[in-house]
Parts: structure tokens; sequence; C-alpha cells
């Protein structure tokens, strides 16, 4: 190990080790110095007072600013004010990684309007000021009253929900922020508060839909294995995106259960038990597939959209229409004859950011 001590007063020095290993050193008061590696893209500048700096750590002490410098031109630049200092951790100027415990933090990267990096920062206890620039970040403001500064419009950002409830916010330029405790959201045009942030929105799978070109029948999957094989073996299927979502499995849902009419080469949805049953004990030709998906059990759950369900006669196919535009077509022959309207067949979801698999 290197040790470099300072016992007294400097106002800045420069402390170059080209080997390999950890470093320490020990800081008076009000001192500044500058560690360069034998990596000219590590370059670590620390003011403050009375720090112990090792192996890329403030380990102890008051720093209150911490500049990485790329090749000589600053890169980025954190600042702390607070209490001491527990732990803070410079390890690149690529990729900042960054950890403070104690005390009110602001912890910033030097241009935070074009910053690119893609920095990991955690504020700890206290109410901290963190910013991670134009980069994707993971971010969190620890215990405390915390604010992220956000460096476009709110205007601009999509807002969604992780699974462990951190917020993601996906700026304009393709900036992925993943964000945990903090209580304060400040755009560059307003500044929203943890209560004030839009609902999450309810997860689902995209249902996927398929055209037969052989016999005009629709068909429907979650399966993105199935997507994928009817891709590569099954060319007369056009693919033709997602329609609806079908929301996760849960005390709100049913199951919507699916037949192939080896008769037609058309596919059957249903979420009634009763005409499953009958459909099998009656319909020799219906194979049963199984569950396809899940449906609400109640027609006016939030994001829901309940389907119409129709049956040609001439065909024995049955179709879907997802919208009132749809069915009033069908109803009128914009799909062509043979089209009977059976009712409302089962409720789905609205197609949504949150797709899951889609």
């Amino acid at each position: 190990m290197t040790y470099f001590t300072a016992t007294k007063p400097i106002s800045d020095a420069t402390y170059q080790d080209f080997a390999l290993g950890n470093r320490t050193i020990l800081g008076g008061e009000a001192d500044s110095f500058t560690y360069a590696s034998s990596n000219p893209y590590q370059l670590i500048r620390v003011i403050g007072s009375g720090f112990t700096y090792e192996n890329g750590r403030v380990v102890s002490g008051s720093p209150t600013a911490i500049i990485g410098t790329t090749a000589g031109e600053i890169d980025f630049e954190v600042r702390l004010y607070g209490e001491k200092i527990a732990t803070f951790n410079a390890l690149s100027p690529a990729d900042q990684i960054s950890y403070l415990f104690r005390g009110n933090d602001y912890i910033a990267t030097n241009n935070q309007k074009t910053s690119p990096t893609n920095d990991v920062l955690y504020g700890g206890a206290g109410n901290d000021t963190i910013s991670g620039g134009q980069g994707s970040d993971t971010l969190d403001g620890g215990a405390g009253d915390d604010t992220i500064l956000l460096p476009f419009r709110q205007s601009d950002a999509h807002i969604s929900y992780g699974m462990q409830g951190q917020v993601i916010v996906d700026g304009p330029s393709g900036a992925h922020k993943i964000l945990s405790n903090f209580e304060h959201f400040q755009f560059t045009d307003a500044v929203l508060e943890k209560g004030t942030l839009p609902p999450a929105e309810t997860p689902a799978y995209g249902v996927y839909r398929f055209y037969d070109t052989h016999t005009g029948d629709h068909f429907y999957t979650t399966s993105t294995v199935e997507k994928q094989q009817i891709l590569q073996t099954l060319p007369w299927y056009t693919y033709e995106g997602i329609p609806w979502a079908a929301p996760v499995k849960g005390a709100d849902t049913v199951d919507v259960f699916r037949f192939f009419d080896t008769a037609s080469n058309a596919h059957f949805f249903t979420t009634s038990v009763s005409e499953r049953d009958q459909v099998l004990k009656t319909a020799p030709s219906y194979k049963y597939e199984g569950v396809a998906f899940e449906a609400y059990a109640d027609a006016g759950a939030p994001g829901g959209v309940t389907l119409e369900r129709f049956y040609n006669t001439q065909t024995g196919q049955h179709h879907f229409a997802g919208n009132a535009e749809e069915a009033n077509g069908i109803n009128h022959g914009a799909a062509g004859p043979g089209w009977v309207d059976e009712g409302k067949a089962f409720t789905v979801h609205l197609p949504t950011d949150t797709l899951l698999f889609a």
C-alpha cells in the first residue's frame, strides 16, 4: 500500500502514483489534492478538511467537493454539503458510483444538462438533492426528504413504476432513470411531489393477433414463444400487432379458454365454463387447447374494454371486435356476409406502455 500524508494545511497539492494497488491519502485542515493514476481516465480531485482517501474512497472526514477528470478535462463534479461523510466512492468518470450515508448532501454531475454518463448515486440519510445528468441512472435518495433533479420538462417525460416501487422516468433523449426514495421530482418546468405522480398503470400481457390468409381466421396469443414459432413456421399467418392486452391473473380475473376447430381451421375463445363444457360434449371437431389468457371478471374494470363476439354462419369462424366502430362496421357488412353479432364476449385491457413481454 502506498501512503501520502499531509499533516498541516496546504492550499493545493498533486499526488501522482503510477503503481498498482491501494493508496491512502490523509488530509489536514482545508486541504485539496489531485490524485492521478497511470490510467489517464482516472484523475480525482478532492477538496475538504481532515479527510482520508483510500483506494478510490474518501473513508472519513469532510470533503466539500470531488471532481473527476478525463484526460485533463472535467468530466463530473460532486459537491457535498452537510455533516461528515462516511463514504464517498468515485471509481470511474464513465460510470460514477458514489455512496453518502449522513448529512444533507448535494450530488450532481458537473454538467447536468449534457452529461451522458450512467451514474449510480445513493444519498443515504439526510435531506439530499441528487442529479445524474442526461445518462441512464440508478438513483436512491435514502432516508430523509430528498429531491431528484431531472434535466428535462415534465411534459416530455414518461413515468412508470418498477416491481419494487421504483419510479422510472424516461426522458426525451432516451435517458432511463430508476429512482428510489425521493419525495420531490424537480423537472425543468415543474416540481411534482411523490403523492402527485401519475398513478401506476395496470401491468398486462400484450395479446398478439395474427390473420390466417388461408381461412380468414384471427388467432390470439400472449405467448412470445408461440408468436415466434408462428412467424417462423406459418408464413400464411400475417402478424397484425397488439390490439388489446390481457390482465395478470388474480382474484379479479377469469380464464379465457381456447379451442381449435379442425373442421374450419379456426380458433374459438370463451370465458364461460358452461359454454366450454358444452363445446367439449357436443362439438367433437373442437379441440380444447387450454387457457389462452386472462380477462376481467368485472366489465367495468379500470382500463378495460369489452370485446364484441361475432360468428360467421358461412365459414364457422368467430371474430372479436375491440371497439364500437369495428363492431358497427361488421354489423353493416364491412367484413362481408354471414356475420352474426353474438353479444359481449369478455373484458380485456387496453394496450399500455407497461405491457409485459410485448
